[in-house]
């Protein structure tokens, strides 16, 4: 069960439970996050980072065939499903992509049934489903889903697994990087603090005219 939603607009965030992965939804299309460093995303295209070693379980497609799996809003490139259609559940190896501490993908006709789980080793972290996405998923609309990461968590997460019970979860533009956490803001905030101080006390400095 959720915690809270703070719901503003077309955005809105969920706290899992036991102090879990933060999860922020914005409606589609896909619009990748900003992150501090370069992620890795895999697109399930050329252009993107090699899928074929790290996955495993379920299948790369691309369109729409009725009954089996629909491509998430305006997606016209490949994209990944999951489901008794393609093989459930599906599994993603992240090990040696350093400190993760968010992870994003475009979330296609989002289920109650499709469940996306957080892995350290053979043990759940976190738990997401469709429900927690949106709360009465209606299995049509796609979103883009942020989902930030609690410190336990970034060091122990080595990978996710997707499933659902029923066709299909699809999603795209899965993208794992880093950013910063909260001691680098603060010291951010606190560098800008000192260079504004050192710029008052130069626009401060008297000038003596003989």
């Amino acid at each position: 069960m959720k915690r809270s939603i703070l719901a503003f607009g077309l955005f809105f965030a969920t706290a899992l439970p036991a102090s879990a992965a933060t999860v922020v939804v914005t409606p589609a299309p896909y619009a990748a996050p900003s992150y501090s460093g370069t992620p890795t995303i895999f697109t399930f295209d050329s252009g993107g980072a090699d899928y074929t070693t790290r996955f495993s379980g379920g299948g790369v497609v691309s369109g729409s065939t009725g009954g089996q799996y629909s491509a998430p809003t305006a997606d016209a490139t490949n994209y990944y499903s999951v489901g008794p259609s393609t093989s459930t559940p599906a599994t993603v190896n992240l090990a040696g992509l350093g400190s993760i501490q968010q992870i994003s993908l475009y979330w296609g006709s989002v289920d109650k049934y499709n469940t996306l789980e957080l892995l350290a080793g053979s043990t759940v972290l976190a738990t997401i489903t469709g429900s927690d996405v949106v709360g009465s998923p209606d299995g049509t609309t796609s979103y883009n889903v942020v989902i930030n990461l609690t410190p336990s968590e970034t060091g122990s997460i080595t990978g996710l697994q997707f499933s659902s019970s029923e066709n299909a979860f699809e999603f795209d533009n899965l993208a794992v990087g880093s950013v910063p956490e909260p001691a680098s803001w603060a010291l951010m905030i606190g560098g800008l603090g000192l260079v504004g101080m050192a710029m008052r006390r130069r626009s401060r400095v008297s000038v003596a005219v003989a």
